[in-house]
């Protein structure tokens, strides 16, 4: 399996890094209006009952508006800012961490590969050939029971871890298969 391929295919597919890059998006529209709006203060209309000294009511209507002399939207802008900066560390957090992951299952998925081929071209065929000199030997009453016994169970664990080993690389492959 390329690796190449792989990482891309994780990241184009990953249902939380597409989730936080729509945030990026909304967090970028968002300072846009802030910084479009900035000068815009608050602005206020309504309607407005005083009593007079008179003790007659008069109404009428209320109108409040905030120029920007002093306050010209910094502070709303600079939380925008650093909110989009937030968002950006997030989605490049969670594409580096995506790929991270996929390479060390790919380098896990080498190294059970290597050991299955070790345990089959290797570990195997010598303790086949162990047990079946140990068995000649023992037809020659060269050796006891005992000794042909531990020959024949080291060849056991041999292939149990054999298969132990393939079982790995076949549930890391899956697990390869399914990270995307």
């Amino acid at each position: 399996m390329p690796l190449r391929g792989l990482e891309s295919l994780a990241v184009a597919q990953r249902l939380d890094l597409a989730a936080a890059q729509r945030e990026l998006a909304g967090v970028v529209r968002a300072l846009g209006l802030t910084k479009s709006y900035r000068y815009i203060g608050a602005l206020e209309f309504g309607v407005d009952t005083e009593r007079d000294p008179d003790r007659t009511n008069v109404t009428g209507p209320k109108l409040r508006l905030e120029l920007p002399l002093f306050n010209q939207g910094q502070a709303r802008v600079a939380k925008s800012e650093a909110e989009l900066r937030r968002s950006e560390r997030k989605v490049e957090a969670l594409a580096i961490g995506i790929r991270a992951d996929v390479r060390a299952l790919h380098d896990k998925l080498a190294a059970l590969r290597e050991a299955v081929r070790f345990y089959q071209s290797e570990v195997l065929p010598t303790r086949r050939a162990i047990t079946a000199g140990t068995l000649l030997e023992y037809n020659g009453m060269l050796v006891g029971n005992f000794e042909l016994f531990r020959t024949r169970a080291e060849q056991i664990e041999a292939e149990q871890k054999a298969i132990e080993t393939l079982r790995d690389y076949w549930t890391t492959r899956a697990e390869l298969e399914r990270v995307p």
